[in-house]
């Protein structure tokens, strides 16, 4: 993921095993929304780009970012 105001970042999703189970686990879990998660994140629909690239500027991973905005998001819609 690139961000103007940040160094390139860069996290390993799955790293290629030849045991068959864990490569069709892999797929599964793009199939079952992964792929829309980062979709969601390019296209701003969690929250701004930038922000998102803040929490991943210190120690978080993309799925802890992503559940965290989730969770403040859906904190935020049962406010209104």
């Amino acid at each position: 993921m690139r961000e103007s105001c940040y160094a390139d970042y860069l996290e390993s999703i799955y790293e290629y095993k030849e045991d068959r189970a864990q490569q069709e686990a892999f797929i599964e879990k793009l199939k079952d929304g992964f792929a829309m998660q980062i979709m969601d994140v390019a296209n701003c629909k969690l929250i701004d780009y930038h922000s998102f690239k803040d929490m991943l500027h210190g120690e978080w991973h993309f799925k802890d970012a992503y559940e965290y905005f989730t969770n403040l998001v859906s904190e935020y819609a049962d406010e209104d």
